[in-house]
């Protein structure tokens, strides 16, 4: 998928994603990526390694944010 239609799509996603509501609240959603390319293609050769950079991507920015409103409260 080119970087134009990876944008036009995740924005797509995110503005129908927020348009979500739940029990009158707006749930918070997280989401994650990686291009596999002859640069790291060996880096990652198969989904489960995909899936676990992800995963892990995600879960430091979760720390990350956490972090920060530590820092503010």
């Amino acid at each position: 998928m080119s970087p134009t239609t990876y944008e036009f799509k995740n924005s797509a996603m995110m503005r129908d994603l927020r348009q979500l509501t739940l029990v009158g609240t707006t749930p918070q959603f997280q989401c994650g990526h990686l291009q596999v390319d002859r640069r790291n293609v060996l880096v990652y050769p198969n989904l489960d390694r995909v899936l676990r950079h992800v995963e892990r991507e995600m879960e430091t920015d979760l720390v990350v944010e956490y972090m920060k409103q530590e820092v503010v409260n």
